[in-house]
């Protein structure tokens, strides 16, 4: 899922709240069917943000299992080339550590 649609199903998912929210406050003011009709409607769009936001959610953890496939993929084709990567990542890191620490003293 790419931020792109991320962003955006964020901003739909936004938007169907407000307007369920307004929907329901206008209900809690009206009376008789209008009160009704403006229920069933703030309902409708909360239960439509509902599946919009289990539909994105169904979608990043595909996408988290692909990546791990694709990861544990990559580890077994090529073992020692993962170990040497992290190897040098953790001296890196060491190293900055210690430039930190010296730093601060």
């Amino acid at each position: 899922m790419s931020l792109h649609s991320i962003e955006a199903l964020q901003a739909d998912a936004q938007g169907a709240l407000t307007s369920a929210h307004e929907a329901l406050a206008d209900a809690a003011k009206a009376e008789g069917s209008r009160a009704e009709e403006l229920r069933a409607r703030g309902l409708a769009k909360l239960r439509a943000a509902r599946e919009a936001l289990l539909n994105a959610r169904d979608s990043a953890v595909e996408q988290g299992r692909q990546t791990a496939r694709a990861a544990d993929d990559l580890v077994h084709a090529h073992p020692w080339q993962v170990v040497g990567g992290a190897l040098v990542a953790g001296v890196v890191a060491g190293v900055v550590a210690g430039v930190l620490l010296q730093r601060r003293r």
